[in-house]
């Protein structure tokens, strides 16, 4: 720790109250200010609180984002399925008639898709609505 000096708080708080020297310390975690020691001590404070609210959102962030991507590469092995079905009957379809059973599932497979596609987007264009 750095030697104390005497002179005024940089604590704007502490700069109203008192025009007396006080001693100070240099704030070295975050504000790089000269402090007395009751506006340092807050500082120390404040500045471990936000760490532990920090740690918390990043927890936070990194559970969400492992969340959002095992979504997501299921709904690419779900794509990727309902693309090849798809494309697999419209190939045979070219050389033999495929049976309607066969075609209505996939078909409405789809349409609930893109309805879901159609949905979100909606949802996105109210929500920046203003």
């Amino acid at each position: 720790m750095l030697p104390a000096a005497l002179g005024h708080c940089e604590d704007p708080e502490c700069q109203s109250k008192s025009s007396e020297s006080v001693r100070l310390f240099r704030c070295s975690i975050h504000c790089d200010r000269n402090l007395c020691l009751f506006h340092l001590n807050a500082h120390n404070i404040y500045y471990e609180e936000e760490k532990k609210q920090n740690t918390i959102i990043i927890n936070e962030l990194q559970n969400t984002l492992s969340l959002y991507q095992t979504i997501f590469e299921k709904q690419i092995i779900s794509y990727r399925e309902l693309v090849r079905q798809s494309s697999s009957i419209l190939l045979h379809n070219t050389s033999s008639l495929v049976p309607i059973e066969q075609i209505r599932p996939i078909l409405e497979k789809l349409q609930q898709a893109i309805a879901v596609f159609h949905e979100e987007k909606g949802k996105k264009k109210r929500y920046y609505k203003v």
